[in-house]
């Protein structure tokens, strides 16, 4: 199931995620990362242009080797105009084009509609392969589906914690839409004591500690149970996993075996 993996990079140009305490990945660790990935068989790349440095490290890094990464960047509005965007991510990103181009906020596209057009446009000039939205709210799906608006490819949280768009696998495959998952891990929250959440976060007490629970009785890691969970819906084509230094990739793959 390694292909089936993809690579999230937010950490490689931002210090992010609720458990990360070592801050923003060093380009030589990103290029270690990078490096172990392609040679596990991990071929998708997940980016954008407003995860800071991000794409102008993976543009220094992949032009340095043989780039067989599909490359999924971002749209925020913003930042200007559809194409300008998309020019200047290529320019950082050193390629003439990308796999996935997605619309990152759904608010830039609900305000703007016309915005669709500018990326149909692409696709048909092929900068872009696959046009379509990260999304964060089933509601956004919904209306989406409403206007019969259908993506090629859409970016949602999934995890054993939050199943909410579960109920729309079945249209949007029949649309003959990709689906990549992200937050399995919930930017590491999983990993943390049910004591350490604090603030919103506290609202996760109990079903982490009923994750713990399921664990311990099948001996089966946190990690393990939370990727696999995921990997395992024949449904969901990517699961997009950040990581911010090599080993936690090593780990990572090491879990999709440890079921």
């Amino acid at each position: 199931m390694i292909n089936k993996i993809g690579l999230g990079t937010v950490q490689f140009g931002l210090p992010y995620g609720i458990a990360n305490r070592k801050g923003q990945t060093s380009i030589i660790e990103a290029g270690k990362i990078l490096q172990y990935a392609k040679e596990a068989g991990i071929n998708t790349l997940d980016t954008s242009c407003v995860y800071g440095e991000s794409e102008s490290v993976l543009g220094a890094i992949l032009s340095s080797m043989k780039n067989d990464f599909d490359i999924v960047t971002k749209f925020l509005a913003q930042y200007g105009k559809v194409e300008e965007v998309l020019k200047s991510s290529l320019k950082r990103l050193k390629v003439s084009s990308v796999y996935g181009y997605l619309v990152h906020q759904f608010g830039d596209f609900k305000n703007d509609p016309k915005i669709w057009k500018s990326f149909e446009n692409l696709k048909r000039q092929r900068k872009v392969c696959k046009i379509g939205f990260s999304l964060y709210l089933p509601n956004e799906l919904e209306w989406l589906l409403k206007k019969k608006i259908v993506p090629d490819l859409i970016q949602i949280p999934y995890s054993v914690f939050d199943r909410r768009f579960e109920p729309y696998f079945d249209v949007l495959k029949k649309n003959g839409v990709e689906i990549h998952a992200r937050s399995v891990f919930l930017q590491g929250l999983v990993y943390l004591k049910p004591e350490e959440l604090s603030g919103n976060l506290k609202k996760a007490r109990k079903p982490l500690k009923k994750l713990q629970a399921v664990s311990l009785k099948y001996n089966i890691s946190i990690g393990a149970l939370c990727l696999n969970a995921v990997l395992l819906n024949p449904l969901i084509d990517k699961v997009i996993i950040g990581v911010d230094r090599l080993n936690q990739l090593k780990d990572n793959v090491r879990l999709i075996k440890d079921i």
